[in-house]
């Protein structure tokens, strides 16, 4: 067998958010049960088993959701224990874990430098344009909360990744967005088209295709001329 790539969703469609853009909230509506709550430990034992008798070279565990946090710190520790557990001899395990960043504290940064996860943290760009769509439960904008996650996160070391949704708002004002990121001293960025749902009806944060193709473009184009000038800007695959 090749090496082998394992999503994990352990929270199911659970958030604690309430991005008003969320696709997966319109996924979630489509299905006969909406949340299958948090992977019980024998799935999760027996996922991690599995994949460890089957892998050659290596084997990567990504942890999406949801909110994948929402598990809890003690659904990933057990995780380590297990891929500990199921070794083999010249077979890499990798974890990585896409967030929302919002419940992050000292104690999960310090367990993701420990067992070297790779985190992929949501961040829209600037404050203003940020918390337009990117909510609490309150209705209240998240951009102070993940600040302090990535301050946190550098204090610890923890190799992190942005993951930045393109909707129309960030699409036109794409310069803005690029030079945030670029003049926040942030090296790997992540960038998703935003999607419609199932029905395809547009709302305010729809994306046109000509307003993607723009912000592509742009990107490349400051992506460039930081090159030309030794900065790096780098993108990354989560």
């Amino acid at each position: 067998m090749p090496p082998i790539s394992v999503l994990i969703k352990p929270a199911s469609s659970l958030c604690n958010m309430a991005c008003e853009y969320c696709f997966y909230k319109d996924v979630v509506s489509h299905r006969n049960v909406a949340d299958l709550g948090i992977m019980d430990h024998v799935t999760h034992e027996n996922l991690v088993k599995n994949a460890m008798s089957y892998a050659q070279g290596s084997v990567s565990f990504a942890f999406q959701g949801g909110e994948p946090t929402l598990a809890g710190l003690g659904f990933f520790q057990r995780h380590i224990e297990l891929c500990k557990k199921y070794s083999k001899l010249n077979v890499k395990i990798f974890n990585s874990l896409q967030t929302n960043g919002y419940i992050i504290d000292e104690t999960w940064a310090e367990f993701f430098f420990e067992n070297k996860f790779l985190v992929g943290l949501s961040l829209d760009g600037p404050k203003e344009i940020h918390d337009f769509y990117r909510k609490d439960r309150k209705g209240e904008g998240t951009f102070n909360r993940i600040r302090k996650t990535i301050n946190i996160f550098d204090r610890f070391g923890v190799e992190y990744n942005l993951l930045c949704v393109v909707t129309e708002s960030v699409a036109k004002n794409a310069n803005k967005v690029l030079n945030f990121f670029i003049n926040s001293g942030f090296d790997f960025l992540q960038f998703i088209p935003c999607l419609d749902g199932f029905e395809r009806e547009q709302q305010e944060w729809s994306l046109s295709p000509s307003s993607y193709a723009d912000f592509l473009i742009k990107s490349f184009i400051k992506y460039y001329s930081c090159f030309l000038k030794k900065k790096v800007f780098k993108y990354k695959e989560f």
